[in-house]
């Protein structure tokens, strides 16, 4: 998972196969701890108008995504815009993203490395 934080926008990109991972099992949890910063990950699939909601509290970033968004949002892949998608009250962007291409990418560059290894 990768969280991306800036002052317009916030957006969690899964690959694939987190992204089917969290439908399958209906949450992931991650641990970030670095200078200092001791950040609990955690995203959870539940009905929810609006498609996506992000908030923090308590060293916690709490995602909640609707069931039937990352269903849609999965059977798009892998097409460049394939996610979750809404705006906060303030105009702050939100947004769940499967990024499949980078995944592969680092799939081939495994296996490009392994091959060139033998």
């Amino acid at each position: 998972m990768n969280l991306r934080i800036d002052s317009r926008s916030v957006r969690l990109r899964l690959d694939a196969d987190e992204a089917r991972a969290l439908k399958a099992a209906g949450e992931l949890r991650e641990r970030y701890a670095l200078l200092g910063l001791d950040l609990m990950l955690r995203v959870t699939v539940a009905p929810l108008e609006g498609g996506i909601a992000i908030t923090f509290a308590d060293g916690e970033a709490r995602v909640v995504v609707d069931g039937a968004a990352l269903a849609t949002a999965l059977a798009r892949a892998p097409a460049k815009d394939a996610g979750v998608y809404s705006r906060t009250e303030q105009g702050i962007a939100q947004a769940l993203e499967i990024d499949v291409f980078n995944a592969k990418k680092q799939s081939d560059r495994r296996t490009s490395k392994q091959g060139g290894s033998s």
